[in-house]
């Protein structure tokens, strides 16, 4: 069964332009973009992803493997704030955003925190 916010071993459905088709099961499509992560494989292979939410609100998988999963504790720097939070690198292209609700003090860009990382039941994000 497929969980967001941690690695998986999905099942290569097919090939799409630049990116690969994985089965999410229940949750449908998930797409793997291209570059160098796309070649060599082919339908039927099974590849472990990480496997989260984007941008756009759609899941997405990357065989990049993040600082910190869903269930565990991580020292993140943060990297840049906004109004509605800090944004941590954690090791993927888009940064991991806490929101200022989440945070017990102001985080601070350049300074490391000790995270623990969720999957919020509302929002499905991480």
């Amino acid at each position: 069964m497929l969980q967001i916010g941690k690695m998986n071993r999905l099942l290569i459905k097919g090939k799409q332009d630049a990116a690969i088709l994985l089965d999410g099961g229940a949750y449908g499509d998930i797409v793997l973009r291209g570059g160098p992560a796309v070649q060599g494989y082919v339908s039927g292979d099974r590849i472990t992803v990480f496997v989260y939410v984007n941008k756009e609100q759609q899941l997405e998988a990357t065989t990049s493997r993040p600082y910190v999963q869903v269930g565990e504790f991580g020292k993140l720097i943060v990297v840049g704030t906004s109004g509605a939070g800090a944004f941590l690198g954690w090791g993927l292209e888009d940064d991991l955003l806490v929101p200022k609700g989440e945070q017990q003090n102001s985080m601070q860009q350049g300074q490391a925190y000790v995270v623990y990382a969720y999957l919020s039941p509302k929002t499905k994000r991480i």
